[in-house]
């Protein structure tokens, strides 16, 4: 699927998510958002996790649940480069072969 047009809305809590279409680069108004997991061009809105200083997922205690924001704005999308592919280090290989 992974020449598949991208959807003009799309959401990690549908229940129809296509894993296989990320990665996605979002952009409002021009500058890419991190952290998105929702996203309608339509409606001009980009949901995300904003972070805190130190980078970890911001966290409502009284609410038990992950913070979201909603921005607006024109929003766009492209397919954004390939995941890295998953590398281990020198010592694991040497590991390995020697035991």
């Amino acid at each position: 699927m992974a020449d598949s047009v991208i959807p003009s809305r799309l959401s990690v809590y549908d229940e129809d998510f296509d894993a296989s279409l990320i990665p996605l680069t979002v952009k409002l108004d021009g500058v890419e958002v991190e952290h998105v997991v929702a996203y309608d061009i339509e409606a001009g809105t980009v949901l995300h996790c904003p972070r805190d200083e130190q980078g970890d997922v911001k966290f409502d205690p009284v609410a038990e649940e992950i913070v979201t924001e909603t921005l607006c704005g024109v929003v766009t999308v492209e397919r954004g480069p390939p995941p890295p592919t998953p590398t281990r280090p020198d010592w694991y290989h040497e590991t390995i072969l020697r035991d």
